[in-house]
């Protein structure tokens, strides 16, 4: 309780002593300047008691190996991650092709996550049974995923 009035205390006699500088500090070029002082002054007396908290010593902690994954549930994450990452392509280009008024006859998505954790797109192709402006909309998939589609005519397979 007795640091909480000493830190009180102090936040007051900041506030009261910037009040007091403020008026006897003339209002030109310099009154903003003093005003960016004051304010971290203002707020460093106020944080000052973040400063004197004791943070455990992290060096010491132990991680036990029981709780590490083993290979069958790594294996399994990636495969789930694949299928969230196709998924996710899969919706995102049927909205974007809604949105641009156009529907794909299918859209062939393939995710590959090798060992090193890096993401493969290895497939992402969108079918159409229309002729459509297949610039247009590779252009548009791009700008919106991030990935160029390669587009097929049903009738070029």
């Amino acid at each position: 309780m007795e640091e909480i009035k000493k830190w009180a205390f102090s936040v007051c006699c900041a506030a009261i002593s910037g009040g007091i500088l403020n008026f006897i500090i003339p209002k030109e070029n310099n009154s903003k300047l003093f005003k960016s002082v004051f304010y971290v002054f203002f707020l460093s007396v106020i944080i000052s008691p973040v400063s004197d908290i004791d943070l455990p010593d992290f060096k010491n902690i132990g991680f036990s190996s029981e709780y590490a994954a083993d290979s069958d549930e790594l294996n399994a994450f990636s495969e789930n991650s694949e299928k969230f990452i196709e998924n996710k392509i899969y919706t995102d280009t049927e909205k974007i092709l809604e949105e641009s008024g156009c529907s794909a006859k299918d859209i062939l998505v393939s995710v590959n996550i090798s060992e090193n954790k890096s993401i493969d797109i290895t497939k992402f192709v969108i079918t159409f049974d229309d002729i459509v402006n297949t610039n247009e909309i590779q252009k548009i998939v791009f700008e919106k995923i991030g990935i160029e589609p390669e587009i097929i005519l049903s009738g070029e397979e």
